[in-house]
Parts: C-alpha cells; structure tokens; sequence
C-alpha cells in the first residue's frame, strides 16, 4: 500500500476523507503523536525500575530502531500496547467527531 492509499484508508476510517489531504495529514499526525504519548505511559508503568536508565538514554539517542529492540526485550507485550494505544486514540476521535456533528 503507497502513502496516498494509506491515507485514503486512515481518512476513511476516521471519518476525514472529504477533508483536504494536507488537513487530513495534520490531524493523523497530530493522533499518533497523541498515541505515542500514551504508549509511552503505558510502557513505562510495566517496564522494571533497573531498565529506566538505560531506557532514558537510549530514548535521547534517537534510535528508534535501537529504542523499539529494548521495549520488545523488556516488554513482551509492547506492539500490542502500541496498537491498543493507537486503536483508543482513533475511537477517542471518532467519538468526538461524532459529537460536533
């Protein structure tokens, strides 16, 4: 699937679709910012005290590659905790969509 038709399929199950591409863009980022954070919290409520140091300094450097590798070693469950994130913040918004109109 190319960019354009992932989009097409983001926008679609967000209910953006008529929205201008570039508007449409924003607010995907703008989400899984937002799900990010929240993994983020997730995360660091199961990973062990003894890791958070390292996890700290790995997460300054900006290697996701290297940052995802440690979160999967420590915590087995973290692309379903990501997943899960993404799936609340998408429902969040749909909810909210659905309310101002």
């Amino acid at each position: 699937m190319n960019n354009d038709e992932t989009l097409k399929a983001i926008g679609d199950d967000l209910g953006i679709s008529n929205l201008p591409k570039e508007a449409q863009e924003e607010i995907i980022v703008k989400l899984g910012e937002v799900a990010l954070k929240n993994t983020v919290v997730a995360v660091l409520e199961k990973l062990p005290e003894e890791n958070m140091a390292e996890f700290e300094k790995l997460s300054e450097s900006h290697d996701q590659e290297k940052v995802r590798y440690f979160l999967t070693k420590y915590i087995p469950d973290f692309d379903q905790i990501s997943k899960n994130e993404m799936k609340k913040v998408a429902e969040d918004f749909k909810r909210t969509k659905a309310g101002l109109s």
